[in-house]
This record gives C-alpha cells, sequence and structure tokens, in this order.
C-alpha cells in the first residue's frame, strides 16, 4: 500500500477491481484497497460473498492458526517500484 504495508493479490489490480481503482498497488491506500471486493468480478462456481484484500500478516496469521502441517504457503513478493526500486 501507499504506506508500505504488505497486502496480498493476485493478477493485475484494474482485474480483480472491476475497473474501481487502477495503477500499482503502492500507489493506493489501503483503505483504497480494503474497500474492494476482490470476489465480484469471479463468474465460476460457488459464492465467496465478499472478499477484502488482506494484509500480509492476516494472511500469515490464519495459516498459523489453521492445522499447517503437511501444508506449505508460497509467497511471491512483487516490489517494482517500490523500495526505491
Amino acid at each position: 500500500s501507499s504506506e508500505g504495508r504488505a497486502v496480498v493479490t493476485h493478477g493485475e489490480i484494474e482485474h480483480f477491481s472491476q475497473g474501481q481503482i487502477s495503477g500499482p498497488v503502492h500507489s493506493h491506500s489501503f483503505s483504497e484497497l480494503r474497500e474492494v471486493d476482490v470476489a465480484a468480478f469471479y463468474e465460476g462456481p460457488g459464492n465467496f460473498g465478499v472478499q477484502k484484500i488482506p494484509l500480509l500478516r492476516e494472511v500469515l496469521e490464519r495459516f498459523q492458526l489453521q492445522d499447517a502441517q503437511g501444508k506449505s504457503l508460497n509467497i511471491e513478493i512483487k516490489s517494482e517500484g517500490v523500495l526505491g526500486q
């Protein structure tokens, strides 16, 4: 986020926000990102309800609370345009 908070997303922000917001994730505040329902664009089977962009910390905490034995978590960090790059 623009405040430097690590968030978890997949794909282009324009796609999963249905054009509500555009540009790099790091150019938006966390509150702006949190307003987007990232499941709204999904047209496949099932209903996921409203899904918000989580902080990386929230994902890690949830993974830790679940029975993670025998499971792995793959995190790809994309920092282009962030951290002075």
